[in-house]
């Protein structure tokens, strides 16, 4: 008999709906219970494509005895944690204050009142890898909390108290310098993984907003040894094991620092801060094989993690058949029931292939060099190229295999990611497509907006799982700006001003001059939750800041210029203290050093502006301003739209497309020549 998890709608938690315990979803129902029964809570987060998640489900959620253990002595709730980010911040800043870390599957055992009195992660059915047991965890908690209330009761407020004060985030800093971004470099360098990329040495995640600041960094002080440590940690991933040779995409993070064993998901956001990060380090290198990667990821996204409505999904697993890797692995024989003697030396010749298994008893694709690389790639751009044909060859074997669960549940933020990168990709490669699916995504979601009062967090099988949060609201400002960048169109601007309004009143507290993850509205926590780090993704708090910091530009608005002040003053002695953890905001804020590049094209219709808006997207140009204004899209201007400064006294002619070329609204002579448009792109740029 299913539990209470079977009405809900994501795939994370239908997955434990017919475990024998009894889970409740997140609910004022579940509470109740807990104090009507004065019973403690047993709350598990995790998500769908977590490896230990699936571990700890089958090895003591399906196990009956266990089971009833549970049923018996708590009230068990399942939350997903990508639904609900913000329960997951509360609980997982209370496991990592009593234990110094955190993961998931997070296990944390709560009052009726919902505060955690203790917590874990994964914990296995007997003693093991140094963990108690799952049932001696049970029943020495429920011994506890029969036993010895009170003790545990005070123990839970002051956790209470210890977690409010380190989400606090209070500080009065001075402004970001030059010599602020100057040591965070000499910092980063010393960190760097000279031997094998990126950053890290036990294990590596891709740290793609690190890598994003740097590519800034260089951009503006031509620093040869910052742009070797943004290719290298690239090129070392493209060799490895996080990425996937033959259908593309990024995985997760490698469990070593040699990017070659990783856990085998792939997250949505990842491919989506990859591929634009290929992207941009292709408009500084002009390398081909930055971009050929960086539309291969865009393409997979495309190919396999897309709605019918257009949307993104969230995550595939590592798992197949419960087995991690299986569908992405192979072995030697496998390889050789379809592909001939010379297919194999060729194939060979690219990828480390021998008897020997380098995972478990298969093997994971590897590169030998990035010359290899390097060669595998190019050939993928040659229509009769013998690399070409076995890459696809490789793929149309491995198709048929069972494939990782796929979580169809569609994330807003993530989603506004995605559509950033499609649009980077138009910009670049002038193909219509990538613009066409990222308007038909953003589109999508505005309806869900029009016909829910306001911004979702996210949707599956047409059901919606509550109202956004910081980070949905603020991703959604940013990729209105990057439609509006592709199409010219200034309907995206108004969405841009109009949903950034909404932000400030939802999620700003002026009392305490910061933004909050949850809306004012939101009552169902403890305490409201504020996490400023930049994680596996931007903060919600970043990501407003940058927002606001271009619209205060484009709209001239003292309110939106006020607040991204403000979070910088609170957030600069954190990101000089913890660069790597503050990666996008440190971005922001560099920017700010940054000198301005506004470029604002006028035409009567979109294909006599395009030749100016694809040479601004093979330009990498950190945070210029691009707008533009046509005729045939926005005839009279509303009232929000009069007050863009660049704007004013520039209606589009009848005949031609004209561009304007400012810096801090100082600008050339207008030109109607794409040949003087770059020049005098060119010469600001030098300047």
């Amino acid at each position: 008999m299913p539990n209470k998890l079977h009405l809900e709608s994501s795939p994370y938690l239908l997955q434990h709906s017919e475990n024998p315990v009894d889970w409740f979803p997140w609910s004022d129902e579940a509470f109740r219970i807990a104090k009507e029964k004065d019973l403690p809570v047993l709350l598990s987060i995790g998500y769908s494509a977590c490896h230990w998640c699936h571990v700890m489900q089958h090895e003591s959620f399906e196990d009956v005895e266990i089971a009833n253990m549970m049923n018996s002595k708590f009230i068990n709730i399942k939350v997903d944690r990508e639904e609900r980010p913000d329960i997951d911040d509360i609980y997982m800043s209370a496991v990592q204050t009593m234990t110094g870390q955190g993961g998931w599957p997070l296990t944390v055992f709560l009052t009726p009142d919902a505060k955690p009195f203790f917590g874990g992660t994964y914990f296995p059915p007997q003693p093991k890898y140094g963990h108690p047991g799952f049932p001696q965890i049970l029943q020495a908690i429920s011994d506890a909390y029969l036993n010895r209330k009170e003790d545990l009761l005070k123990s839970a407020d002051s956790l209470l108290g210890n977690m409010k004060r380190f989400i606090a985030f209070e500080g009065q800093s001075d402004s970001f310098n030059e010599n602020d971004a100057q040591e965070i470099i000499n910092n980063l360098k010393e960190r760097y993984d000279k031997d094998f990329g990126g950053f890290g040495e036990t294990m590596k995640f891709p740290n793609s907003m690190t890598l994003d600041f740097l590519l800034k960094y260089y951009s503006v002080m031509s620093d040869s040894y910052i742009l070797d440590i943004v290719k290298d940690s690239v090129d070392k991933m493209l060799i490895g094991g996080i990425f996937d040779h033959i259908g593309g995409g990024f995985h997760r993070y490698t469990v070593d620092r040699e990017w070659l064993t990783p856990h085998f998901e792939k997250m949505l956001y990842d491919n989506a801060l990859m591929a634009k990060l290929l992207l941009n380090l292709y408009q500084v290198t002009h390398d081909e094989v930055y971009k050929t990667v960086g539309l291969e990821v865009i393409d997979y996204v495309c190919r396999d993690m897309i709605s019918d409505k257009g949307l993104f999904y969230s995550a595939e697993d590592a798992d197949s058949n419960g087995e991690e890797g299986l569908f992405y692995t192979w072995t030697v024989d496998e390889l050789k029931a379809f592909l001939n003697d010379d297919e194999i030396q060729l194939i060979s010749e690219i990828f480390t292939i021998n008897e020997t298994p380098n995972f478990e008893s298969r093997s994971i694709l590897h590169m030998n060099s990035i010359d290899t690389m390097n060669r595998f790639w190019i050939a993928q751009n040659q229509d009769n190229s013998e690399l070409k044909t076995l890459r696809s060859e490789i793929f149309n074997n491995r198709s048929p295999r069972v494939r990782p669960f796929k979580d169809t549940k569609s994330i807003l933020s993530w989603n506004s990611l995605m559509v950033q990168s499609l649009c980077e990709a138009y910009l670049i490669t002038g193909d219509e497509k990538y613009k066409n699916i990222a308007i038909q995504n953003a589109k999508t979601w505005l309806e869900l907006y029009e016909s829910n009062g306001g911004l979702i967090r996210s949707i599956n099988n047409h059901v919606v799982s509550g109202s956004g949060y910081l980070e949905d609201y603020s991703y959604f400002v940013n990729t209105c700006i990057s439609l509006h960048e592709v199409t010219l169109d200034l309907f995206w601007l108004e969405k841009a001003k109009t949903i950034a309004d909404e932000m400030i009143d939802l999620f700003w507290y002026e009392p305490e001059k910061r933004f909050y993850d949850t809306s004012r509205h939101e009552s169902d926590l403890i305490y409201r939750p504020i996490n400023p780090f930049d994680n596996a993704t931007p903060s919600g708090t970043s990501e407003a800041n940058r927002c606001l910091r271009k619209l205060g530009f484009i709209f001239n608005i003292s309110k939106y210029k006020n607040i991204h002040i403000l979070i910088n003053e609170k957030m600069t002695d954190y990101v000089r203290g913890a660069p790597l953890s503050f990666s996008n905001q440190l971005s922001v804020e560099y920017s700010n050093l940054l000198k301005n590049l506004e470029v604002l094209i006028t035409s009567p219709t979109l294909s006599l502006a395009r030749p100016f808006l694809h040479f601004m997207g093979n330009k990498y140009i950190p945070d210029r301003t691009l707008l533009g204004w046509i005729q045939e899209q926005n005839g009279e201007l509303s009232k929000e739209l009069n007050e863009i400064l660049l704007l004013q006294g520039r209606e589009p002619n009848s005949q031609d497309a004209v561009s304007y070329v400012c810096s801090n609204f100082s600008c050339e002579l207008p030109t109607e020549s794409y040949e003087e448009f770059e020049e005098q792109i060119e010469s600001k740029l030098k300047s």
